[in-house]
């Protein structure tokens, strides 16, 4: 099979520049070039852990930093609202932003305990520890300070299914 020239141009970089190209490609959704790179890389030959545990070892740590992920992004946007609510309550803002402010506080709280019961039912589900991937993520069992707060039931169904994906086909 003749290469193309690009590819010739893959076969000189180190793995380095290779791994670095190869995730900028994946973001892009690149598979051309993603080809092209894995086609120049090395291969060999190694004694090595069972390479079902390293999947699902590689599997657990996919499934708990996407799940860390959406946590801090939606923790960061409550500690934001927080903010403004607090700003605009102290500085006499008018109600109806007062109220607004809050109001979507509580979105965000909502969000995260639907976050957490999402975690709790897949990693139920495949007896995983839930606490485990928490103490990835370097939180504890969200609580929301106002009580009892009802998750948001639709981010709760879409992340069942999104972490539930990472099991598919593997049981």
């Amino acid at each position: 099979m003749k290469t193309d020239r690009i590819t010739k141009m893959y076969d000189h970089l180190t793995n380095k520049e290779r791994a670095m190209l190869a995730f900028r490609y994946m973001t892009e959704m690149n598979e051309v070039e993603l080809d092209r790179i894995e086609a120049t890389v090395p291969r060999h030959t190694y004694q090595c852990l069972d390479l079902d545990y390293q999947s699902w070892l590689g599997l657990l740590f996919h499934f708990a930093s996407a799940w860390a992920i959406d946590y801090w992004q939606t923790y960061v946007k409550k500690v934001a609202a927080t903010a403004v609510a607090l700003d605009l309550s102290r500085r006499g803002g008018e109600l109806e932003q007062v109220e607004a402010s809050f109001e979507k506080l509580g979105e965000w709280e909502a969000q995260l305990v639907a976050l957490d019961r999402a975690l709790e039912a897949v990693c139920a589900e495949h007896g995983f520890d839930a606490d485990s991937v928490r103490r990835w993520a370097g939180v504890g069992t969200f609580a929301p300070p106002h009580g009892n707060t009802e998750p948001d039931a639709r981010l709760q169904a879409e992340m069942n299914e999104i972490l539930s994906t990472f099991f598919r086909g593997r049981e």
